[in-house]
């Protein structure tokens, strides 16, 4: 069985980024053997850079009702990591501060393939681009953007040097000329 670390605040702020939708795919995050963590709702993504210690790769998804009060308990205690263990029958269990929280494991995940949809390549000059505003406020109140074109996600910069975010442009209806 494995146990480790995760950082509450992290594991947190990427269940901010989780869907809200009954998609199970878009509900998990994703934790790699590197150590980071990655969520997306389709479309913004979240990736954090040591965010726990379990040294494999795994989705975890945490009860919709349960993300909110781990939300609000990791702004209350900040950066502590908080022990995560699994038990048998594919739970794994975060001892958060208020008591364990129980969630479903995936061992089989790939979502979401980050290689994908990183942008690589130059910046660009700002063009014309669509995509979602309501989904800024999930980046903090003063993120700095990185185009690579219309058609690609934009690197979205918070200051904090563990996070990436992208925001994914909004493709165009090919029903509209």
């Amino acid at each position: 069985m494995t146990t480790g670390t995760i950082s509450l605040r992290k594991l947190a702020h990427l269940l901010d980024f989780v869907g809200k939708m009954d998609r199970p795919i878009l509900q998990a995050v994703r934790l790699r053997a590197d150590g980071s963590a990655v969520a997306t709702n389709g479309h913004v993504l979240a990736i954090y850079q040591r965010a726990h210690n379990l040294g494999r790769d795994l989705s975890l998804i945490v009860p919709r009702w349960m993300r909110h009060k781990l939300g609000a308990v990791a702004r209350k205690v900040g950066e502590d990591d908080v022990q995560i263990r699994e038990l048998e029958n594919r739970l794994m269990v975060i001892d958060a501060p208020f008591g364990p929280v129980a969630c479903t494991i995936d061992y089989d995940a790939i979502y979401p393939d980050v290689n994908a949809v990183m942008p690589t390549g130059p910046a660009v000059a700002i063009e014309h681009i669509r995509f979602q505003p309501q989904y800024l406020q999930l980046f903090g109140t003063t993120p700095t953007f990185t185009f690579y074109g219309s058609d690609r996600a934009i690197s979205v910069n918070t200051g904090d040097r563990d996070f990436t975010g992208l925001l994914m442009p909004l493709r165009p209806d090919p029903n509209t000329r």
